[in-house]
């Protein structure tokens, strides 16, 4: 699977199963859950008032990018959401929207195949899955210092192919196995690094 890779000189993949979005600063992960309603036709709720809903708490130099967010001390996995203290089924629960989710830590997995093994089965559920990992481990660069998310699109052997929200990355890009699997260990449990999965309740 290459980079760019298509059929009929499309300019985007023409197997994927996303259209994707772009986030706000600190908005990963409300913006990935926009990407898997949009996928099943759910009707959309802004990014921040999802973020909000999931603990969103930015510094006090980005408010201006904000209609009305907190401003606050940051989590333990730094600014944005934090889904350990707000739980997404409890989100969920509250707009009846049809979804439920799990999260698979770093820690339930102890070897990179276990990982591959996991996410595989997944995908051939069709189940929607995000990663949450540590940035600075995946792009190895010592610089990135936060964690972020992304949406599992393709796997393909050794080759995982993301779906990025950040405005600042590709939005279908292809990693390592092993460079993700090693970017979630890092990121650890208490900061919810790990395998999450968003899955559609069809009525």
């Amino acid at each position: 699977m290459k980079n760019g890779q298509n059929n009929n000189e499309l300019k985007v993949p023409s197997d994927s199963k996303y259209i994707p979005f772009t986030q706000q600063y600190y908005l990963c992960v409300p913006t990935c859950f926009q990407m898997i309603m949009y996928r099943h036709n759910v009707p959309l709720l802004p990014a921040e008032l999802i973020g909000e809903e999931l603990g969103l708490v930015i510094p006090e130099k980005d408010k201006k990018y904000f209609w009305n967010a907190t401003v606050g001390k940051q989590h333990i996995s730094g600014y944005g959401t934090n889904i350990t203290k707000f739980p997404p089924d409890n989100f969920f629960l509250k707009y009846k929207l049809p979804f439920s989710f799990r999260k698979f830590l770093s820690s339930t997995f102890k070897t990179k195949k276990e990982f591959k093994d996991l996410i595989e089965k997944f995908s051939k559920e069709d189940l929607d899955i995000l990663m949450c990992f540590d940035s600075g481990t995946l792009e190895k660069d010592s610089s990135l210092t936060w964690g972020h998310v992304c949406l599992i699109d393709k796997i393909e052997g050794e080759k995982v192919r993301l779906i990025d929200p950040d405005f600042d990355a590709p939005k279908w890009r292809i990693v390592d196995m092993e460079d993700l699997y090693n970017a979630v260990i890092v990121h650890g449990d208490k900061k919810d690094g790990g395998i999450w999965i968003m899955e559609y309740l069809k009525k």
